[in-house]
Protein backbone atom coordinates (compact mmCIF):
# COMPACT_ATOMS: atom_id res chain seq x y z
CA UNK A 1 0.00 0.00 0.00
CA UNK A 2 1.80 3.55 -1.12
CA UNK A 3 2.94 4.94 2.68
CA UNK A 4 1.06 8.28 2.52
CA UNK A 5 -2.38 6.70 1.89
CA UNK A 6 -1.24 4.28 4.38
CA UNK A 7 -0.82 6.82 7.13
CA UNK A 8 -3.02 9.12 6.22
CA UNK A 9 -5.67 6.43 6.86
CA UNK A 10 -4.38 6.37 10.73
CA UNK A 11 -4.44 9.69 10.91
CA UNK A 12 -8.42 9.15 10.47
CA UNK A 13 -8.72 6.53 12.60
CA UNK A 14 -7.32 9.15 15.26
CA UNK A 15 -9.13 12.09 14.62
CA UNK A 16 -12.17 9.81 14.27
CA UNK A 17 -11.75 7.77 17.86
CA UNK A 18 -10.75 10.84 19.38
CA UNK A 19 -14.08 12.57 18.20
CA UNK A 20 -15.91 9.64 19.89
CA UNK A 21 -14.03 9.76 22.66
CA UNK A 22 -14.34 13.41 23.75
CA UNK A 23 -18.06 13.46 22.70
CA UNK A 24 -19.09 10.03 24.64
CA UNK A 25 -16.77 11.34 27.53
CA UNK A 26 -17.92 15.21 27.48
CA UNK A 27 -14.73 16.71 27.42
CA UNK A 28 -11.82 14.11 27.99
CA UNK A 29 -9.81 13.09 25.14
CA UNK A 30 -8.92 9.82 24.24
CA UNK A 31 -5.92 11.29 21.81
CA UNK A 32 -5.61 14.88 22.37
CA UNK A 33 -3.32 15.03 25.32
CA UNK A 34 -2.63 19.16 24.99
CA UNK A 35 -6.37 19.39 25.90
CA UNK A 36 -6.74 17.15 28.53
CA UNK A 37 -3.62 18.29 30.02
CA UNK A 38 -5.01 22.23 30.20
CA UNK A 39 -8.60 20.69 31.38
CA UNK A 40 -6.63 18.95 34.24
CA UNK A 41 -4.58 21.69 35.34
CA UNK A 42 -7.95 23.98 35.15
CA UNK A 43 -9.78 21.20 37.49
CA UNK A 44 -6.85 21.34 39.56
CA UNK A 45 -7.31 25.21 40.22
CA UNK A 46 -11.10 25.08 40.98
CA UNK A 47 -10.11 22.18 43.55
CA UNK A 48 -12.16 19.65 41.45
CA UNK A 49 -10.60 16.21 42.22
CA UNK A 50 -13.39 14.35 41.02
CA UNK A 51 -12.97 16.09 37.59
CA UNK A 52 -8.88 15.87 37.41
CA UNK A 53 -9.01 12.14 38.10
CA UNK A 54 -10.47 10.72 34.87
CA UNK A 55 -8.16 13.32 32.87
CA UNK A 56 -4.78 12.08 34.55
CA UNK A 57 -6.21 8.32 33.75
CA UNK A 58 -6.50 9.32 30.29
CA UNK A 59 -3.10 10.82 30.08
CA UNK A 60 -1.51 7.80 31.64
CA UNK A 61 -3.32 5.27 29.68
CA UNK A 62 -1.95 7.57 26.81
CA UNK A 63 1.92 7.20 28.60
CA UNK A 64 1.52 3.86 28.83
CA UNK A 65 0.54 2.88 25.16
CA UNK A 66 3.57 4.85 23.98
CA UNK A 67 6.15 2.98 26.44
CA UNK A 68 4.43 -0.59 25.00
CA UNK A 69 3.99 0.51 21.81
CA UNK A 70 8.03 1.98 21.23
CA UNK A 71 8.89 -2.06 23.33
CA UNK A 72 7.12 -3.65 20.56
CA UNK A 73 8.13 -1.94 17.93
CA UNK A 74 12.25 -1.61 18.48
CA UNK A 75 12.16 -5.04 18.88
CA UNK A 76 12.56 -7.66 15.82
CA UNK A 77 8.90 -6.84 14.67
CA UNK A 78 6.61 -5.08 12.01
CA UNK A 79 4.25 -2.59 12.16
CA UNK A 80 1.44 -4.79 11.88
CA UNK A 81 2.17 -6.40 15.30
CA UNK A 82 1.93 -3.06 17.01
CA UNK A 83 -1.40 -2.12 15.10
CA UNK A 84 -3.27 -5.16 15.69
CA UNK A 85 -2.19 -4.76 19.60
CA UNK A 86 -4.28 -0.92 18.93
CA UNK A 87 -7.17 -3.39 17.73
CA UNK A 88 -6.80 -5.41 21.21
CA UNK A 89 -7.15 -2.64 23.21
CA UNK A 90 -10.54 -1.35 21.21
CA UNK A 91 -11.70 -5.03 21.62
CA UNK A 92 -10.96 -4.88 25.40
CA UNK A 93 -13.38 -1.02 25.34
CA UNK A 94 -16.02 -2.44 23.74
CA UNK A 95 -16.08 -5.61 26.13
CA UNK A 96 -16.03 -3.02 29.23
CA UNK A 97 -18.41 -0.66 27.74
CA UNK A 98 -21.58 -0.71 30.30
CA UNK A 99 -19.49 -2.93 32.51
CA UNK A 100 -17.07 0.22 33.70
CA UNK A 101 -17.24 3.81 34.74
CA UNK A 102 -17.30 5.49 31.12
CA UNK A 103 -13.75 6.54 31.29
CA UNK A 104 -12.12 3.32 32.38
CA UNK A 105 -13.92 1.77 29.84
CA UNK A 106 -12.27 4.28 27.24
CA UNK A 107 -8.96 3.70 28.84
CA UNK A 108 -7.71 0.95 26.40
CA UNK A 109 -8.53 3.34 23.40
CA UNK A 110 -6.24 6.09 24.67
CA UNK A 111 -3.91 3.36 25.31
CA UNK A 112 -3.79 2.90 21.56
CA UNK A 113 -3.50 5.67 20.41
CA UNK A 114 -0.11 5.89 22.36
CA UNK A 115 1.08 3.13 20.42
CA UNK A 116 0.04 4.43 17.37
CA UNK A 117 2.26 7.52 18.12
CA UNK A 118 5.28 4.99 18.59
CA UNK A 119 5.64 3.83 15.29
CA UNK A 120 8.01 6.18 13.40
CA UNK A 121 6.19 6.76 10.39
CA UNK A 122 7.51 9.76 7.70
CA UNK A 123 6.99 10.56 3.75
CA UNK A 124 10.21 12.40 2.60
CA UNK A 125 10.78 13.18 6.28
CA UNK A 126 7.39 14.48 7.21
CA UNK A 127 5.90 12.54 9.95
CA UNK A 128 3.00 11.91 9.63
CA UNK A 129 0.34 9.12 10.59
CA UNK A 130 0.67 10.09 14.07
CA UNK A 131 -3.05 11.11 16.77
CA UNK A 132 -1.58 14.64 17.53
CA UNK A 133 -1.88 17.63 14.98
CA UNK A 134 -0.09 20.92 16.43
CA UNK A 135 3.00 19.47 15.25
CA UNK A 136 1.32 19.43 11.45
CA UNK A 137 -0.29 22.86 11.78
CA UNK A 138 3.64 24.36 12.85
CA UNK A 139 4.49 22.02 10.35
CA UNK A 140 2.52 23.94 7.65
CA UNK A 141 3.53 27.50 8.51
CA UNK A 142 7.61 26.56 8.85
CA UNK A 143 7.56 24.65 5.67
CA UNK A 144 5.57 27.48 3.39
CA UNK A 145 8.02 29.96 5.20
CA UNK A 146 11.21 27.64 4.35
CA UNK A 147 9.26 27.43 0.39
CA UNK A 148 10.20 31.10 -0.25
CA UNK A 149 14.01 30.23 -0.60
CA UNK A 150 13.39 26.45 -1.53
CA UNK A 151 10.27 25.57 -3.43
CA UNK A 152 10.87 22.27 -2.45
CA UNK A 153 9.08 22.59 0.46
CA UNK A 154 5.93 23.40 -0.85
CA UNK A 155 5.55 19.59 -0.70
CA UNK A 156 6.60 19.38 2.97
CA UNK A 157 3.76 21.75 3.58
CA UNK A 158 1.46 20.08 1.09
CA UNK A 159 2.15 16.80 3.38
CA UNK A 160 0.92 18.24 6.60
CA UNK A 161 -1.81 20.28 5.30
CA UNK A 162 -3.54 16.66 4.13
CA UNK A 163 -2.51 14.93 7.42
CA UNK A 164 -4.59 18.11 9.36
CA UNK A 165 -7.53 17.94 6.74
CA UNK A 166 -7.60 13.89 7.14
CA UNK A 167 -7.38 14.06 10.88
CA UNK A 168 -10.67 16.91 11.16
CA UNK A 169 -12.46 14.90 8.48
CA UNK A 170 -12.00 11.84 11.08
CA UNK A 171 -12.92 14.24 13.54
CA UNK A 172 -16.13 14.92 11.60
CA UNK A 173 -17.28 11.63 10.90
CA UNK A 174 -16.43 9.93 14.13
CA UNK A 175 -18.88 13.12 16.27
CA UNK A 176 -21.74 12.12 13.55
CA UNK A 177 -21.14 8.47 13.90
CA UNK A 178 -21.14 8.59 17.41
CA UNK A 179 -25.01 10.38 17.49
CA UNK A 180 -26.30 7.80 15.12
CA UNK A 181 -24.52 4.61 15.27
CA UNK A 182 -23.47 4.49 18.77
CA UNK A 183 -20.34 3.99 20.72
CA UNK A 184 -20.20 -0.07 20.34
CA UNK A 185 -20.64 0.47 16.47
CA UNK A 186 -17.72 3.22 16.22
CA UNK A 187 -15.34 1.19 18.20
CA UNK A 188 -15.88 -1.90 15.16
CA UNK A 189 -15.86 0.14 12.63
CA UNK A 190 -12.16 1.55 13.81
CA UNK A 191 -11.14 -2.13 14.14
CA UNK A 192 -12.57 -2.74 11.18
CA UNK A 193 -10.39 0.13 9.10
CA UNK A 194 -7.51 0.03 10.98
CA UNK A 195 -7.13 -4.42 10.69
CA UNK A 196 -8.30 -3.40 6.88
CA UNK A 197 -5.84 -1.14 6.60
CA UNK A 198 -2.73 -3.37 8.35
CA UNK A 199 -3.85 -6.65 6.45
CA UNK A 200 -3.44 -4.88 2.99
CA UNK A 201 -0.22 -3.66 3.58
CA UNK A 202 1.32 -6.69 4.74
CA UNK A 203 -0.19 -8.63 1.99
CA UNK A 204 1.41 -6.10 -0.37
CA UNK A 205 4.55 -6.18 1.42
CA UNK A 206 4.94 -9.63 1.52
CA UNK A 207 4.06 -9.89 -2.27
CA UNK A 208 6.39 -7.76 -3.31
CA UNK A 209 9.88 -9.68 -1.26
CA UNK A 210 8.68 -12.83 -3.35
CA UNK A 211 8.00 -10.55 -5.89
CA UNK A 212 11.93 -9.05 -5.41
CA UNK A 213 13.64 -12.99 -4.67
Amino acid sequence: MNPLLFDLLMTFVAGFLDAVGVTFLSGIYVSFMSGNSVSAGLAIQSGNVAAAAPIFCMIGGFVVGAFLGTILFERPTVVALVIFSEVALIFLSIFAVGRMIDYLALLPVSMAMGMQNAIPRSISGVSIGRTFITGALFGIGQSLARALSDRSRLRDAALHGASWVVLLIGAAIGALSLARLGLITCLGASIVVLSGVTLIDSFLRFRARRGSV
